[in-house]
């Protein structure tokens, strides 16, 4: 897949204006959730220690919509403290924190940057997720939630892998409070697996009709039966 000259020049302008901002200790990004059994995603989920990417290239569309891509749902926290008045002159918390993108830097097992012919990384991708502050010592706990791997970069993985390997994603989340700060979190480093036609199987029952029982995120971390 050929990148666009909109696409580099965006992921390069946004690099430039986010990408090498400090990280601040008021956002806090813990590790990668894993999926429950419902599909959902929440904070007190446990932690994914290593991620699954199936790279195999003719896999068609109608049961992987999202291409080649790996979406990561981070534990986030916030540490600041909640600021709103309720009594005159009243106030809105300015230190709620609105999650707007997420810095992924991909590399190999030895934590080298890969080379990627044609394509930024570092580079930026657009995120969701807010979290409220917190009235105590401990942070308020969230989401942010982004796809961390690109169907045009997990393209680029399936040439440069084409028997699988590993890669390891550094990732740094983004935020802005309503108080308009912009806050960075340190790095989360998650390796993930790339192999080539372990996640989709065809699959019949014992009268040899189809069985389609796609996983939550087809083509990540679990199998998608579907019939041969």
């Amino acid at each position: 897949m050929r990148f666009t000259k909109n696409f580099l020049l965006g992921a390069t302008v946004l690099g430039l204006a986010l990408g090498c901002a400090p990280s601040n200790p008021g956002l806090v990004a813990e590790g990668v959730l894993t999926v429950d059994a419902m599909c959902l995603v929440t904070p007190t989920n446990a932690f994914l220690i290593q991620g699954t990417l199936d790279v195999q290239p003719d896999v068609p569309m109608a049961l992987r919509p999202r291409g080649i891509s790996y979406n990561a749902s981070f534990r986030v926290g916030n540490q600041l403290i909640n600021n709103s008045n309720r009594i005159y002159p009243v106030m809105a918390d300015p230190d709620r924190i609105v999650i707007d993108h997420i810095e992924v830097t991909l590399l190999d097992t030895s934590e080298a940057t890969l080379s990627l012919p044609g394509a930024p990384n570092p580079y930026l991708v657009p995120a969701t997720g807010a979290i409220g502050s917190t009235t105590s010592t401990d942070p308020t706990l969230g989401i942010a939630s982004g796809t961390v791997i690109p169907d045009a970069y997990g393209q680029l993985l399936a040439g440069l892998f084409p028997a699988g390997g590993t890669v390891v994603v550094r990732a740094r989340v983004i935020g802005t409070t309503d108080g308009g700060a912009t806050l960075t979190s340190g790095p989360v480093v998650f390796p993930i697996n790339l192999c080539v036609g372990c996640l989709f199987q065809c699959a019949v029952d014992s009268m040899g009709m189809p069985i389609n029982a796609p996983s939550c995120l087809p083509g990540q971390d679990a199998v998608t039966l579907h019939g041969c």
